[in-house]
């Protein structure tokens, strides 16, 4: 049986859009860390996931509602995202959930991630969450190094 080393990465947020819809003083960010999942072995028969934290901060002078959403990529479907190899010219699909759902941007049964940030220490403040990035076994693919998508975080508050 043959091996492949594939080594996979995602990076986000590259591209921060925010849209303050609010009229109140401050603002907000929001930063999704680089996800890596490692080695992908197309025989493996189980699913490869990695884990990552999307923060959002907020400088204001009270609390702030926002919601977070996204989107682009290698696909413009949030369902059929996928990482893709440049040297190869294959796709490896992958997606990304928070709390089981599809992190996208609230169309086609993708979800966002809606909150507030409470001010905290002076005027600032900043809300975590929990971000799962899931591979499909059993995939297909050549053997590369260079598997990647690169995605656009937007905050609306």
């Amino acid at each position: 049986m043959r091996y492949l080393n594939i080594t996979v990465s995602l990076i986000t947020a590259l591209f921060l859009y925010a849209v303050s819809f609010a009229h109140m003083s401050g603002n907000c960010t929001a930063d999704m860390e680089d996800l890596y999942f490692g080695n992908y072995n197309p025989f493996e028969p189980a699913v490869k996931r990695t884990y990552g934290i999307l923060r959002v901060s907020c400088s204001s002078s009270g609390n702030v509602f926002f919601s977070v959403k996204v989107i682009g990529g290698n696909s413009s479907d949030p369902e059929r995202r996928y990482l893709y190899s440049p040297s190869t010219g294959s796709k490896l699909y992958y997606n990304l959930y928070y709390r089981g759902c599809i992190l996208g941007d609230g169309t086609g049964g993708s979800c966002v991630i809606s909150g507030r940030v409470k001010k905290m220490h002076g005027s600032h403040g900043e809300s975590r969450y929990s971000i799962v990035g899931v591979i499909p076994p059993m995939q297909n693919v050549s053997a590369a190094n260079d598997y990647q998508d690169t995605l656009t975080v937007i905050i609306e508050y």
